[in-house]
């Protein structure tokens, strides 16, 4: 077997397996892994990064050589420079997805073996964090990524490539800038979804929480006593007090600015944690925080179909998912609380 043989069974054994395992069933994982791993820095100017079609033909392109090394000729058009990851694992088989969280984690994993605040400030590159800083980078506006599973021996290999646009890593240049973003107005709004907005106003007053709490506990009673809408009293709902930390894990998500729930919210104290969300428009920042119509709407959600048959064995419901969990904690065939005069 000659050298062009081999050469076009590796060219082969690339193509079939890209015909198995084509990469787009990756991209929102690895985007959204790049955008947890952005915000667990504290940047002035983070560009949060997009999926580049042209980085990705270009990184896949590089992949479907099979070769665990960098590319040397991955210059795109849209992009003056372009950096580029790459990570290698085995696999027993072609029925393999790309291990989306395991590549992108032990990049940034890499910022355990020496990044210090001095080499932010002026990057000297460091074989050790080098994949790191290219995930961090501040600068880096877009990223697309290839992969590839091909023949090594007995055990199958997976490679995975991506680009990034602009480059990072430039010797002597910031990692990226520190600071609060939103005193930095050049933050980036990539196309269609905001990745990072600028936190004007923050955390309730005294006041506010006092009135938050107290709606909560009113409507609970209220439900408590029979006296509202055709459901019966509730021999077991408690009176709701503040939570320190429930409110820390609930305004550390709310600094995001994403209309969202957090899949991280679980606190020390309890097992678990519900969570509810309200958004409302204002043309003025000196209007105060909308703590009573939040609530109304919450607890006014029953009239789009909480019923009695609905307490007892609880089932979600989109619609009322909110009223339910002011009076409990919406898990499911459980009940919402217990019929019966509280004394």
């Amino acid at each position: 077997m000659n050298k062009y043989t081999v050469t076009t069974i590796l060219q082969l054994l690339c193509i079939f397996a890209n015909i198995f395992l084509p990469l787009v069933r990756s991209k929102s994982a690895e985007c959204k892994l790049y955008e947890k791993f952005g915000k667990d820095h504290t940047m002035c100017k983070y560009e949060g990064k997009a999926w580049s079609n042209e980085l990705e033909t270009i990184a896949q392109r590089w992949a479907d050589q099979c070769k665990f090394d960098h590319d040397t000729n991955r210059q795109p058009l849209n992009f003056s420079s372009a950096g580029q990851n790459a990570f290698m694992s085995s696999a027993v088989s072609l029925d393999v997805d790309p291990d989306v969280k395991l590549t992108v984690t032990r990049w940034y994993d890499e910022r355990k073996l020496g990044f210090h605040d001095k080499d932010r400030a002026a990057y000297v590159f460091n074989p050790n964090t080098g994949h790191f800083t290219q995930v961090i980078w501040g600068s880096t506006k877009a990223i697309g990524c290839g992969f590839t599973v091909y023949k090594a021996g007995k055990i199958f290999e997976q490679l995975v490539v991506c680009n990034y646009g602009p480059a990072g890593n430039m010797l002597g240049d910031e990692v990226y800038k520190t600071g609060d973003p939103c005193n930095n107005h050049e933050a980036a709004i990539p196309p269609k979804k905001q990745k990072l907005k600028c936190v004007l106003k923050k955390s309730y007053t005294v006041a506010e929480k006092t009135k938050m709490l107290k709606m909560h506990n009113q409507f609970r009673q209220l439900t408590a006593d029979g006296k509202d809408i055709d459901l019966p009293p509730a021999s077991n709902m408690m009176e709701l007090a503040w939570d320190n930390e429930l409110e820390m894990i609930a305004q550390r998500w709310a600094d995001q600015c994403i209309y969202d729930h957090d899949t991280n919210r679980t606190p020390l104290r309890y097992p678990s944690a519900g969570q509810n969300t309200f958004i409302s428009v204002s043309k003025s920042l000196e209007k105060s925080s909308e703590v009573e119509l939040a609530v109304k709407s919450w607890y006014n959600e029953r009239e789009f179909g909480f019923h009695v048959k609905n307490r007892q064995s609880y089932v979600f419901n989109h619609k009322t998912g909110h009223f339910s969990q002011i009076l409990f904690g919406n898990y499911a065939r459980q009940e919402v609380y217990k019929k019966g005069e509280p004394c």
